[in-house]
């Protein structure tokens, strides 16, 4: 699991920051949903967005950091 935080922070963490923006967790979760959600699912998740950032960022700073992330791909597989 931790391999593939480190890779979704290198791939997606543009101004290495060291946590996702709105803008940064937007480009993961349309790569994701691509790759790993049914056909068109990327093109719906613009509608569903907010609620998805909400449910990554459980400690509510509008960011999201690697410990989020861990936590919503453990649920996910």
């Amino acid at each position: 699991m931790q391999y593939q935080v480190e890779k979704i922070w290198a791939d997606f963490d543009v101004d290495n920051n060291g946590i996702l923006d709105k803008k940064e967790l937007r480009a993961f979760c349309n790569a994701f949903l691509a790759h790993h959600g049914p056909p068109g699912m990327a093109d719906s998740v613009d509608g569903q967005f907010e609620m998805m950032f909400k449910k990554f960022d459980t400690n509510d700073n509008g960011t999201i950091e690697k410990a989020e992330l861990r936590t919503f791909l453990e649920l996910v597989q």
